[in-house]
């Protein structure tokens, strides 16, 4: 169902849209009128109301067992789902990798837990080259 957001007479190439939810899809089309009539209208350009997700605040890592588990927040989404993170480690020489084969971010378990383990033998070698005693930050 489409409703009218402007009937008046103008050179208005724009109209404000108001009341839409996020997470909502709205569908827009226009069309002209002249003296003649009304033109057909236009093909609908589909939008979603949503914004890129807020920055997740600081994750929590622990060690379990072998593994150092890396644990955070879900952000605000911007109101659609979150699809994945990137989660990355700070090596020793202070640049930050990532281990997409114990910690893939695009892994729908890790999205839905919001957490991953990575094995401590991973990163005390290279490239983290991190030492026992060595924070691990995420």
């Amino acid at each position: 169902m489409f409703v009218n957001l402007a009937t008046s007479i103008t050179q208005k190439t724009f109209t404000y849209a108001t009341g839409l939810s996020a997470g909502g899809t709205y569908a827009f089309k226009v069309m002209a009128k002249n003296s003649v009539g009304y033109s057909p209208l236009s093909v609908a350009l589909s939008i979603l109301v949503a914004q890129v997700p807020t920055a997740t605040v600081a994750p929590t890592t622990s060690v379990s067992g072998a593994n150092v588990l890396i644990n955070w927040d879900v952000p605000y989404t911007g109101a659609t789902r979150i699809t994945s993170y990137t989660i990355t480690v700070r090596a020793s020489n202070g640049t930050y990798l990532s281990d997409i084969t114990n910690c893939n971010g695009a892994n729908v378990m890790v999205v839905a837990s919001h957490s991953c383990s990575i094995p401590t033998s991973v990163l005390m070698s290279i490239p983290f080259n991190l030492q026992y005693g060595n924070s691990v930050f995420a």
